[in-house]
């Protein structure tokens, strides 16, 4: 949190009291947990990967995490998005079905405030549930609470094209590539948007 300060005053810019908030916010006291959430998102990208085995170990690592410390709001939300992905992406059954679920469950239960925990439902809507508009109303309340997000914005810009909404989904696509620059996923879906037009 000092640190995220000292940064922030150096190039002179404003942080609100959400992201004061957020900043001093720690997502567990656990460690370990931390550890294993942090390589979870260092093997799927943060929330990116696609392809059923690098879900799989990500999905591990987020496990190991939510075991080591239950009450792990966060890693419960990844565990979530990762689980909804893999059952898109792969030979869904009801046990995965279920696992996305109850993942996605815990994250609302555990923090129903914060923009991770309704990411996670509106991929759940997404890639479980094939419920294009509850899908859409979990991503705007991501969007309501992380409006700079590159992952909700992406996810959104997905739904708008899908249903052809193109001014939307264009600037929700330029938002996330203009927010998160180094991001392949953001300027690939930029690409995707693009080209549907």
């Amino acid at each position: 949190t000092d640190i995220a300060g000292q940064v922030a005053q150096a190039l002179d810019v404003a942080l609100g009291d959400s992201s004061r908030q957020q900043l001093a916010e720690r997502p567990t006291q656990n460690l370990a947990a931390y550890d294993a959430y942090l390589r979870g998102e260092g093997v799927s990208n943060a929330g990116v990967a696609s392809d059923p085995a690098t879900l799989r170990r990500a999905a591990a690592y987020y496990e190991q995490a939510t075991a080591l410390d239950p009450t792990f709001a966060l890693a419960w939300a990844r565990l979530g998005v990762t689980r909804s992905r893999l059952y898109f992406n792969s030979a869904p059954t009801p046990t995965a079905r279920e696992a996305a679920q109850v993942a996605v469950a815990r994250a609302m239960a555990l923090a129903p405030r914060r923009a991770e925990s309704y990411q996670a439902q509106g991929w759940m809507y997404l890639s479980v549930e094939q419920d294009l508009p509850r899908a859409e109303q979990a991503f705007q309340s991501a969007l309501r609470l992380a409006p700079g997000d590159p992952m909700t914005l992406s996810s959104l810009a997905n739904i708008e094209a899908s249903t052809g909404r193109a001014d939307s989904a264009v600037a929700h696509a330029r938002r996330a590539a203009d927010v998160d620059p180094r991001s392949a996923n953001a300027a690939l879906r930029l690409g995707l948007v693009l080209r549907r037009l």
